[in-house]
């Protein structure tokens, strides 16, 4: 198999996990998952239990708000993250399942950006050669 047939090769292998990937769950393109802390004391309670939260984040405001900023009666119909769920606790509450669907999403997007990138430096590099 010469060097050609071995191109040839691996770029139809990558448009076919291209298309698989196109498949699955896919997060929107240039966001990401943040984390985020909160500690909460019960009432007549000593113990004080840390939820660990998960939302998503961009860098323009693309998720539609889900309430009115009671400050400001003309806020935007859109903000820079949307709350996805529970990660965990101290109080012993599982992970939600949005979270976990979340992170696959997420993973599906990034290797599919992955691919793609590396579909188009391949097609560069033989456009110009």
């Amino acid at each position: 198999m010469s060097d050609i047939d071995r191109i040839h090769a691996k770029i139809n292998q990558l448009y076919r996990l291209r298309e698989r990937l196109l498949l699955r769950p896919l997060a929107p393109p240039n966001i990401w998952i943040s984390q985020y802390q909160i500690s909460r004391e019960y009432p007549n309670s000593t113990i004080v239990h840390t939820y660990i939260y998960a939302k998503w984040e961009a860098l323009t405001p693309i998720f539609e708000r889900k309430r009115k900023d009671k400050k400001d009666n003309k806020a935007s119909k859109y903000t820079k993250h949307e709350h996805i769920g529970r990660v965990s606790s101290t109080s012993g509450l599982p992970i939600d399942e949005k979270v976990k669907q979340a992170y696959i999403e997420q993973r599906n997007r990034r290797r599919l950006d992955r691919v793609e990138a590396a579909i188009n430096k391949i097609e560069s590099a033989i456009n110009n050669f």
